[in-house]
């Protein structure tokens, strides 16, 4: 999945403005990358679709563990706003 084009432009705001992930043309062409990091956002989703999913990523990146958990929440936030705006205009 490329999480570039699959993020809300709402969701990736959110991410920014929690300073969780950074975007600068000086890093990685202005990929999205964990803030302080170079390691891109990309590579959370990466290690989601593998096999050990996050327990792996938080043995190879332990400095991740508590930012990919605020994009996981961040994520589940936005989804649950989506979910609530919809059945509001359903009822």
């Amino acid at each position: 999945m490329d999480i570039q084009k699959t993020l809300s432009n709402s969701l990736s705001e959110r991410l920014l403005d929690r300073q969780i992930v950074h975007t600068d043309p000086d890093i990685m062409s202005g990929t999205p990358v964990f803030m302080g990091t170079r390691v891109p956002l990309q590579t959370l989703f990466d290690y989601l679709e593998g096999e050990e999913g996050l327990s792996e990523l938080s043995e190879d990146f332990p400095h991740l563990k508590i930012p990919a958990i605020q994009v996981l929440e961040t994520i589940a936030e936005e989804s649950a706003v989506s979910l609530v705006a919809a059945k509001l205009r359903y009822d």
